[in-house]
């Protein structure tokens, strides 16, 4: 790609616009309106900041400038998504670390799993969205795993991670007070 040519020829309202509303019908699809603060327009301008510094390699990008801001805007996304998992995992605790055979499995990790659980279940969490945390607290996080553990495909998983993004959301400030 001819860096500087496409920014010559971009019409940078028209990309800002279509941008933000990726970054919003992406975040809206789990009920998100912050991320880590910011809103979805704050998140774009941050991405065509690093562009333009240089912190994103755009001039060495073998797709076009377009192709490359929702690309570099997706990974953004997945990539708080991914530290948010990590956040709520780390709440409740590391038991990927801990083999089933030792009695230090504490009624107290038993009983953060069920408040947990509980609290899903009471801002209406189904059955999937639950075996799904659990599994995540297995230490298994990639949907394709998941699913094999689950016995669904990838593209379900997918799914109902969405949904259980948005019911994590809704608990976040109680069970961060009792955990």
């Amino acid at each position: 790609m001819d860096f500087t040519k496409e920014l010559e020829m971009v019409d940078f309202q028209d990309l800002f616009d279509r941008l933000t509303a990726y970054a919003v019908s992406r975040l809206h699809s789990v009920n998100i309106r912050l991320m880590d603060g910011k809103q979805p327009v704050d998140l774009v301008s941050d991405l065509l900041t690093k562009v333009l510094t240089g912190q994103r390699k755009a001039e060495s990008a073998t797709c076009s400038l377009d192709e490359f801001l929702f690309g570099c805007l997706k990974s953004d996304i997945d990539g708080f998504f991914r530290k948010e998992k990590i956040q709520w995992l780390s709440l409740v605790g590391d038991m990927a670390g801990e083999s089933p055979s030792q009695d230090r499995v504490s009624s107290d990790l038993e009983a953060k799993k069920k408040f947990i659980f509980n609290q899903l279940q009471s801002v209406g969490a189904d059955e999937d969205e639950i075996k799904v945390f659990s599994i995540w607290m297995e230490g298994i996080y990639k949907p394709k795993n998941v699913g094999i553990e689950l016995e669904r495909p990838a593209a379900e998983i997918y799914r109902i991670q969405r949904r259980l993004h948005k019911h994590l959301q809704k608990i976040h400030e109680s069970a961060k007070a009792y955990l």
